[in-house]
């Protein structure tokens, strides 16, 4: 039997903010992921087994990322960093989706009530590459 099938990076992503960071950041992050990755993983598994010897079953699996990775970076306690990496360059080039991350990540800092801004470093539209670096302050 083979299964195979793609995940949506944005799923992926939304997971894995989920399981690493808690309360309203994590939520905010989650959606951004959700909003803002594009591609899919794709995942095929293929097992080989008679149900009378299951101990000899054969499972082969293999994963194909067709997608780039976001890293978060803290940087100090009010200051932090979001990279993109190789993030499909069709989806990136025109610079639509470093704008709409962009905006994503100061309405995510008014949202849980803290005067913040987010400012692009290092972009590179061929390479699907930038850093939001997000800075922030608590509202008097």
């Amino acid at each position: 039997m083979t299964l195979d099938g793609a995940v949506p990076c944005s799923e992926l992503g939304a997971s894995a903010v989920g399981a690493h960071v808690d309360g309203l950041i994590g939520e905010l992050l989650k959606g951004v992921a959700r909003v803002g990755l594009g591609g899919s993983v794709k995942v095929r598994v293929a097992v080989e087994a008679d149900t009378r010897k299951i101990e000899r079953a054969k499972v082969d699996q293999a994963v194909t990322v067709d997608a780039g990775h976001m890293v978060y970076e803290r940087r100090g306690e009010h200051e932090g960093a979001i990279g993109l990496r190789e993030y499909p360059v069709e989806h990136f080039r025109s610079g639509a989706v470093v704008q709409l991350l962009g905006g994503c990540w100061e309405a995510g800092l008014d949202f849980v009530g803290v005067d913040g801004k987010v400012e692009v470093e290092g972009l590179d539209l061929e390479r699907g590459a930038c850093d939001f670096v997000l800075t922030w302050k608590a509202r008097r």
